[in-house]
């Protein structure tokens, strides 16, 4: 092809949304408009051999994905107690959660979350799964009685609660009334 004495030349027309420039033949996208969409007319001119032309291209420009942002990173360590919901949880800057959950048993629980990036200009956002430790949820038992009648002791089985958080401890408060002190050892007062 004898070409080196053609002039091409590249140029933005109007007609696509998004916002680009050309520069030693390369197109870059600044802003992605509705669809992303760029038209460009390429024209060869001044061959000696071939009669001008021109074309009009239309180029079709995707988003990269949030999660190739600089800086990305994806939330992990989130816990939560049984009962407690995602709008008790926190998340880094430029998350969010996509549902309300609220957590109704223990265990590794998955929840829709979307990263909304710094740049919406060049990034789409990304929406993934992220991980809630789920543990369970402190138990209070308050024994409201304030007078007993003394036979053989006042037995306590605290033996068939179940939940709580920690190593399962058991804790209590020795009270005095009246200037009688109660003891507690073995469950029975």
């Amino acid at each position: 092809m004898h070409s080196e004495d053609a002039i091409v030349t590249m140029e933005i027309v109007e007609g696509g949304s998004a916002v680009a420039t050309i520069e030693d033949g390369v197109v870059s996208v600044t802003d992605f408009g509705t669809d992303g969409t760029v038209k460009v007319n390429v024209a060869v001119s001044g061959s000696s051999y071939y009669r001008d032309s021109s074309a009009t291209f239309t180029l079709q420009f995707s988003k990269l994905s949030g999660d190739l942002e600089e800086g990305f990173t994806i939330p992990s360590g989130l816990t939560a107690s049984r009962g407690q919901t995602t709008d008790d949880i926190s998340l880094p800057e430029r998350w969010s959660w996509n549902e309300d959950v609220t957590f109704d048993s223990s265990g590794d629980i998955e929840v829709l979350a979307t990263y909304t990036p710094d740049d919406t200009g060049n990034y789409a956002v990304f929406t993934t799964m992220l991980t809630v430790s789920v543990g369970k949820s402190a138990s209070t038992v308050t024994l409201s009685q304030m007078e007993f009648t003394y036979t053989d002791g006042l037995q306590i089985d605290f033996t068939g609660l179940i939940g709580g958080e920690g190593d399962g401890t058991v804790s209590y408060q020795i009270m005095k009334k009246d200037g009688v002190e109660f003891d507690f050892s073995n469950g029975i007062v």
